[in-house]
Formats: C-alpha cells, sequence, structure tokens
C-alpha cells in the first residue's frame, strides 16, 4: 500500500514534483526537468513533508488495508498540522482501489476519521500489541491449567474481549473499557478454584479463590503475583461511570501516572492493561515450573 501525503499548496519552500503518477503498487514522480523517480511505500510533499515522513517511517506497514492507509495519511497530515502553521484547513483524500482505479475519499468519511484519530498512534500501536499478548496468553494459561489441573482457569467473555480492541481517548472510553477488562478478572471460574483450593469462599469471589488455590499450592505469598488484578478491581472501582471521589481510584492513579490527575485516560488504558497482563504473566511463569518440584 502506498501513501502519498501533499501538506501545503501555498508552499514556496519545497521544490516538489509537477506530476504524481500512483498505482496500486508505486508511486512515481514526475519533475518540470524531466527528471523522475519511483517510490514504492510513501512520500509527502509540503513544507510539513520532514515531519509527516518521520510519522510514517514509524507506522507505515508493506501490508495494509485501504481504510487503514487512509487513516494513517490523514494522521500525518492532522499531526503536522500542529507544527507547521502552513498545514491545515480541511484535509482532501484521494484513494486507489484495486478494480476501481483512484477516487476522491468522501468529505464525511475523512472528517469521521479525523474526529476519531488516536491521540498518539504509536501508543495506540502498543495498545494493539498488548491486547493481542494478552488473548494469546489467556489461551496459554487456559491450556496449560488443564492439562496440569484439570479445569481452565478463564472463562471466556467474548464481548469483554472485544471492547479490548476499540481505542480509548476520555475518560468515557475508559470507563467502559475498565469495566470491560474487571470483568475479565470477575470471570474466572470461581466453581473450580473453589472445589481445587477447598475453600469456603464464595464462587463468585474469584480474585479471592484464586489466592487462596495458590495458597494450597505452596504459594505463601501470593500477592505479588496476582497485585495486578487486584489493581485492576480497584481501577473499575465497582460504579460506573468512574466516580473521581473514590479515594483508593486516584490514589492509585496518581501512583501509575506520577502524581497527575486527572490523567491522560488513553496513557491510563495502556496501563491498565500492562496491570492485567503482568498478572498473567506471573501465573503463566509459575505454571512452567510447577509440578518439578510438586510430585
Amino acid at each position: 500500500m502506498q501513501i502519498k501525503a501533499k501538506f501545503a499548496d501555498n508552499d514556496t519552500t519545497t521544490s516538489g514534483p509537477d506530476f504524481v503518477l500512483v498505482s496500486g503498487d508505486r508511486i512515481r514522480l514526475i519533475y518540470g526537468n524531466g527528471y523522475s523517480e519511483e517510490i514504492d511505500d510513501y512520500i509527502c510533499v509540503g513544507s510539513g513533508s520532514n515531519y509527516g515522513e518521520f510519522i510514517l517511517q514509524g507506522a507505515y506497514e508493506q501490508v495494509m488495508s485501504r481504510d487503514k492507509a487512509i487513516q494513517l495519511a490523514i494522521y500525518a497530515i492532522a499531526e503536522t498540522s500542529k507544527v507547521d502553521p502552513t498545514v491545515g484547513g480541511e484535509i482532501s483524500v484521494i484513494a486507489y482501489q484495486e478494480g476501481k482505479g483512484i477516487g476522491e475519499v468522501d468529505d464525511d468519511k475523512v472528517r469521521s476519521i479525523v474526529s476519531q484519530l488516536p491521540r498518539n498512534i504509536f501508543a495506540q500501536r502498543k495498545e494493539e500489541e498488548l491486547v493481542s499478548n494478552i488473548i494469546n496468553l489467556r489461551e496459554e494459561v487456559n491450556n496449560v491449567f488443564r492439562t496440569k489441573f484439570n479445569f481452565e482457569l478463564l472463562n471466556y467473555h467474548e464481548l469483554s474481549v472485544l471492547k479490548l480492541y476499540e481505542p480509548c481517548r476520555n475518560e468515557e472510553e475508559y470507563s467502559l473499557h475498565i469495566a470491560a477488562l474487571g470483568l475479565l478478572v470477575d470471570k474466572m471460574n470461581g466453581e473450580e478454584l473453589k472445589k481445587a483450593s477447598g475453600s469456603n469462599m464464595d464462587k463468585s469471589k474469584t480474585l479471592g479463590l484464586l489466592n487462596e488455590f495458590l495458597q494450597s499450592r505452596g504459594i505463601a505469598d501470593y500477592k505479588p503475583m496476582t497485585e495486578g488484578f487486584d489493581k485492576v478491581r480497584i481501577l473499575r472501582s465497582g460504579h460506573f461511570p468512574i466516580h473521581s471521589t473514590e479515594t483508593d481510584f486516584i490514589s492509585l492513579v496518581m501512583t501509575l501516572m506520577n502524581d497527575t490527575y486527572p490523567p491522560d485516560w488513553a496513557e491510563l488504558w495502556i496501563k491498565s492493561l500492562e496491570l492485567y497482563f503482568g498478572s498473567l504473566t506471573n501465573i503463566r511463569n509459575w505454571l512452567k515450573t510447577y509440578g518439578v518440584h510438586n510430585k
């Protein structure tokens, strides 16, 4: 997928090509002196081109959907407009589609994309990678639990998992996301944990049952292993929307965000995912060694 972003029609500081020819697999730049060059990935033209290419350098992928390429081009222009006063105004997009050639993207669609752009596309990529790792790790933990203890620790909750993939940009979206992540903590297999640990605790108290299960398997100091799960529950705070007056919530957010409140909600969401992933990783690592000295 090729991307061309033009930043400023009135730019007189940069000498750009007179014509740009675009096909499905290449971009050709043709200059007034007869010189031409071929590019197979991306090009930016205009006074903000250096900054635009810096953005694309870190975010471009050789294989991208048409929609993702359009979003990336718009993001590059929108971000460049923040640092270059000659870049701005309405963004127009022309995109190539296999079998249909080149066509203009509807202005309403462009405006919709602009309104939903991530705060930082690199943070978004980190978020997507974290979610993907969490899903894979959940499956791995369940497979090992089933092999060693004859039951799966983590119940499936598709709606909560799907919510993790959605962008988080503000407090309202964070409330929805942390509620979904909290459900993944609460929806562990309480019934089987209760049986396996011999606990008298109610099966709905899944985190407490997990802690008792770990104790029953020789983990006296279980708190470091499940601390991330516990913090996710504090961040969820049991309410919707989040109650900003809850002292436990505020205290934890201040710790995670270096004494900043209210937080950058997108960044807090990434830290919340890292907490969940951290505890899941601890359990996976313990499972790898369990049985070696416990036979």
